[in-house]
């Protein structure tokens, strides 16, 4: 083979082996993104920039049990007072949020050791769907 050859034969080979990679890395991505075994997150509220638009005494029966702080998205452009808030005790810990997600349903996540009772916060949320826990 003259040399012009054998350069033509290493580009060409490095060109299929360098296409090879990259189909064999797309479907390596396909493929996790499929897998059913992986398990699904319900996601908490979207990252956005906020501004506090007040925080408020939290009152139930006439008694004030903590204050809450409500936000509005800075991005997102709504018809709505507030897009997120948080609902805090007397000692300043967090108990639960709440917040409007893309489809403009709101959401409410609460702090796992009031959903279970047990009257220790365990600073892991869960998901409230129409009473129910996730």
């Amino acid at each position: 083979m003259t040399m012009k050859n054998k350069i033509c034969f290493i580009t060409i080979a490095a060109a299929c082996f360098v296409a090879v990679l990259f189909i064999l890395i797309a479907a390596a991505n396909a493929a996790e993104e499929m897998n059913p075994s992986m398990e699904q997150q319900i996601a908490g509220p979207g990252r956005h920039e906020t501004n506090l638009t007040s925080v408020d005494p939290w009152m139930i029966d006439g008694e004030t049990v903590g204050v809450v702080a409500s936000y509005v998205f800075k991005d997102v452009r709504r018809d709505r007072a507030a897009d997120y808030w948080e609902f805090y005790d007397h000692d300043g810990d967090l108990l639960a949020i709440s917040w409007f997600d893309q489809f403009g349903i709101r959401r409410i996540a609460i702090d796992e050791g009031i959903v279970q009772h047990e009257g220790i916060l365990a600073g892991v949320f869960v998901l409230v769907v129409n009473g129910q826990s996730f």
